[in-house]
């Protein structure tokens, strides 16, 4: 049942964004970030080792996201 689980749902999420050819707007990356952070401190405080996938793929797609966005602005871009 996928999409149904928020963690899952939210690193699909990420991977969306990364695959995206326009900028992402920032207001767009809170929900995805937050709660990979939330998700994530349940692997620290709870022992839940299937949830640190969830903490590294926001630690990881947020910032690469954001450098994408301001390459692509400055006309530098991957495309």
């Amino acid at each position: 049942m996928f999409g149904v689980t928020p963690c899952p749902a939210t690193i699909f999420t990420f991977g969306l964004l990364l695959t995206t050819m326009r900028p992402v707007p920032r207001w767009l990356l809170v929900i995805p970030v937050v709660w990979s952070l939330i998700g994530g401190s349940a692997a620290i405080l709870l022992h839940v080792p299937q949830d640190w996938l969830l903490l590294g793929s926001g630690c990881i797609a947020a910032p690469l996201i954001v450098a994408r966005d301001r390459h692509t602005i400055r006309g530098t871009g991957f495309a």
